[in-house]
C-alpha cells in the first residue's frame, strides 16, 4: 500500500512524497484518511522559515544550540501535520480493539493512508456523536486543555485569555467547563469576537492599547485577574497578559511563539509584581504538572467533552481544501486577513 504525504521541501515550498506503508504487523491498524486539520502554530512556522529547527536544535538536557556539522538539516521537512480522521481498511491478525470501518483520529501527519500501533496514545475510536471537523482538532483542543490545567482554573476565577484563535477560543470553553466565574478574551479581529458572544460568563474585547488593562480590571469589578493565559503566539500577547497579572500572578504561555520576544517589558510589572511566568507545553516529552493528567488521558478527555457536546467547533469558520490543494492552503493561511480559524484537507 502507496500513502501520499505533504512535505515542506524548502520555506514556503509545498510538495508530495510517495512510499510503501510496508506490510501489517500483526498489532497495526491500517487506515483510509478522511480528513486533516492544520495547525496555525508550529506547523505554519515551519511553512514559513520561522521555525527555531531551522537554524538551531534541542540538544540532551533541554536547551538549544546552534547547529554544527551532522545535526539534521530542518529541510525537506515531513513532520507536517498532527491531526487526521481516517477509517479503518484493514487491521493486523492480533488487533481486538478496532475492526474495518470504523472511524479514528490519530495524531498523524498529511498524508492519504497511515498505519499505527493499537496500543498507542496517539489513536481513539470516534464515537458516532463526534463529527469528522471536530476529530480534526482533538491534538489542538488537547494543548488549550493541556494550559487550563498548567493555569489550575478554580471555581469562581475570573480568568483573561489573550487571543482568540482556534486554541485560544477553546481555552475560553475549558475555563468556563472548570468553574471560571467570568472569562474576557483579548482579541482584536471582530469576527472573532463574535465566535464566543453566546457563551455564557465570557466578555470578549478589542484590544484598547494601554487601556486595555484597565478594562480586564473593570470588568472583573475592579480585581486583577486570577489568571491570565496567553494564547497569541506573538509576544505582545504574552506582554499584555503579564501587564493585567497583578501581584503574584500566575501567567500561562499556551502559544507557539517564533519572535524575538522585543515586545515583552521584564523591567516593569514582571519583575514589580513577581509574576510567576509558566510556559504550558503537553508534547515534546513533557510531563504534565499534574501527574495523573496523561497526554493519552488529556486526549480521550478531548474527545468524551466533543461526543457529550460539552465544547463546539462548529460556530468556528472553517475553510476545508482538497489534500491536492495543499500548496493554496498555506498562502491563504500566510494572509491575516484572510485567515480562517480552521483550516481542513480532505481526500478523495
Amino acid at each position: 500500500m502507496k500513502t501520499k504525504q505533504v512535505v515542506f521541501t524548502d520555506k514556503k515550498q509545498v510538495d508530495f512524497i510517495e512510499y510503501e506503508l510496508g506490510s501489517l504487523a500483526d498489532n497495526a491498524v491500517l487506515c483510509k484518511t478522511k480528513i486533516s486539520g492544520i495547525s496555525h502554530g508550529t506547523e505554519m512556522t515551519g511553512y514559513l522559515g520561522a521555525s527555531p529547527f531551522i537554524e538551531r536544535t534541542i540538544v540532551n538536557g533541554g536547551y538549544f544550540r546552534d547547529k554544527i556539522e551532522g545535526d539534521p538539516e530542518f529541510f525537506p521537512y515531513k513532520w507536517v501535520g498532527y491531526d487526521a480522521v481516517g477509517v479503518v481498511v484493514e487491521v493486523g491478525k492480533d488487533v481486538t480493539k478496532y475492526k474495518k470501518g470504523d472511524r479514528v483520529w490519530c495524531q498523524m501527519r498529511h498524508q492519504t493512508y497511515f498505519v499505527f500501533n493499537e496500543d498507542t496514545v496517539d489513536a481513539i475510536k470516534l464515537p458516532d456523536s463526534v463529527t469528522d471537523i471536530e476529530g480534526a482538532t482533538v491534538n489542538l483542543s488537547s494543548i488549550s486543555f493541556n494550559g487550563i490545567l498548567d493555569a489550575e482554573v478554580k471555581l469562581g476565577d475570573n480568568v483573561v485569555v489573550f487571543g482568540g484563535g482556534f486554541v485560544g477560543l477553546m481555552a475560553v470553553q475549558f475555563a468556563v467547563l472548570s468553574g471560571a466565574k467570568s472569562v474576557v478574551l483579548v482579541e482584536p479581529d471582530e469576527k472573532r469576537r463574535k465566535v464566543v458572544s453566546g457563551y455564557k460568563n465570557v466578555t470578549a474585547i478589542p484590544i484598547n492599547g494601554e487601556k486595555t488593562t484597565q478594562d480586564i480590571i473593570d470588568i472583573f469589578g475592579g480585581l486583577n485577574p486570577d489568571v491570565s493565559i496567553d494564547c497569541s503566539g506573538v509576544p505582545a500577547g504574552l506582554n499584555g497578559a503579564i501587564k493585567v497579572a497583578g501581584k503574584e500572578g500566575r501567567v500561562v504561555a499556551v502559544g507557539f511563539y517564533s519572535d524575538n520576544a522585543r515586545q515583552i517589558v521584564f523591567g516593569e510589572e514582571f519583575i514589580h509584581n513577581r509574576i510567576n511566568l509558566i510556559a504550558s507545553m503537553s508534547k515534546w516529552g513533557c510531563a504534565n504538572r499534574f501527574g495523573r493528567w496523561t497526554e493519552g488521558r488529556m486526549l480521550n478527555t478531548v474527545v468524551d467533552l466533543f461526543a457529550k457536546n460539552e465544547i463546539h467547533v462548529d460556530n468556528m469558520e472553517t475553510k476545508i481544501f482538497n489534500f491536492n490543494e495543499a500548496k493554496e492552503a498555506y498562502d491563504l493561511l500566510e494572509n491575516e486577513k484572510e485567515k480562517p480559524l480552521k483550516a481542513i484537507f480532505v481526500y478523495d
